[in-house]
């Protein structure tokens, strides 16, 4: 199985908002590596109530948070989703996220190529 890349960089408009969406993917980051059962992203922000209504068709595993003030810097591994943003991307943006920067390196198995946004 192929493994694409996220890499993304989101501000927000205040600090509490960057906060709280750092404490949803480290939590989903636990929830993961603590199933007993695979389990992506998706799999967590159901369960945590959390996915602000997007049905989500990508496998992100979260590897890397990090938090500077206002600003969330991530790299999930995983299987992108079917759209032209991101599932995940849409997600932040809906937790308040005021500008999104990133790339996301696709590998399907064959042509390998990075969509930067």
């Amino acid at each position: 199985m192929s493994t694409s890349i996220i890499e993304f960089r989101a501000e927000f408009s205040d600090e509490a908002a960057a906060r709280k969406v750092k404490s949803i993917l480290d939590r989903a980051l636990e929830f993961i590596n603590n199933s007993s059962e695979e389990a992506a992203l998706h799999h967590a922000l159901k369960e945590f109530g959390e996915t602000k209504g997007i049905n989500f068709d990508s496998w992100w595993y979260p590897e890397i948070a990090g938090l500077n003030d206002n600003v969330i810097t991530a790299e999930f591994a995983g299987s992108p989703s079917g759209t032209e943003e991101q599932d995940v991307i849409t997600w932040i943006k809906l937790y308040g996220a005021t500008k999104v920067s990133g790339k996301v390196d696709v590998d399907s198995g064959g042509d390998a190529f990075t969509i930067e946004f």
